[in-house]
């Protein structure tokens, strides 16, 4: 399946033909993600995500997630593969 991504003013989203997957919004001391599902959807085992439901954000969903070091990413890809296969 192929993504393709689209610069806006605030983020950088993400998207499959359907819709956006992922959104990332640039910080000044990380990278705040927003997958494109509802918080009782995602498995996160390390329990990272917050739940933005009622907050606004740049992004489309739910799910928030923060990357504040290299270390984070490859956990992180698990999660945003999780929201990636929702609209494949």
């Amino acid at each position: 399946a192929t993504f393709k991504e689209e610069y806006l003013a605030k983020y950088i989203a993400f998207k499959t033909n359907r819709t956006n997957f992922v959104d990332i919004v640039p910080q000044s001391k990380a990278l705040q993600l927003i997958l494109n599902m509802k918080y009782d959807e995602i498995d996160d085992p390390k329990k990272i995500v917050r739940d933005v439901t009622d907050i606004g954000t740049y992004g489309n969903g739910d799910v928030e997630v923060k990357i504040s070091k290299q270390e984070d990413i490859d956990y992180v890809m698990t999660l945003i593969e999780q929201s990636f296969s929702k609209y494949i």
